[in-house]
């Protein structure tokens, strides 16, 4: 009877430790880390190559559309980020746009 009992506890935990998707049983304040290891690996995967930092301040003004050396970043009325040029910045302004 006791033998009975025993192997149906064993069977029962070893189903719960499947289900719970432990594989080795470790119980307590184990953290399963391979998540977290996929998702680094995939990220270094898609990043840019060492040393292709993108210039972050230069591009197109959302007002004239100039190329611009140095853009300055506000929130447009949807919600979006909008680059202003130093001609175009009291246009921003005068709108009532918050800056970055």
């Amino acid at each position: 009877m006791i033998r009975w009992m025993k192997a149906i506890a064993g069977a029962l935990g070893r189903a719960l430790a499947a289900a719970t998707g432990r594989r080795d049983g470790a119980g307590g304040k184990v953290a399963d880390l391979s998540r977290h290891r996929r998702r680094r690996r995939l990220a270094a995967a898609f990043a840019a190559p060492a040393g292709t930092e993108p210039d972050r301040g230069s591009g197109r003004c959302s007002r004239c559309r100039k190329e611009a050396r140095r853009l300055t970043f506000y929130v447009d009325e949807a919600g979006r980020p909008a680059g202003f040029c130093k001609d175009c910045e009291v246009h921003a302004k005068r709108r009532g746009l918050l800056p970055l």
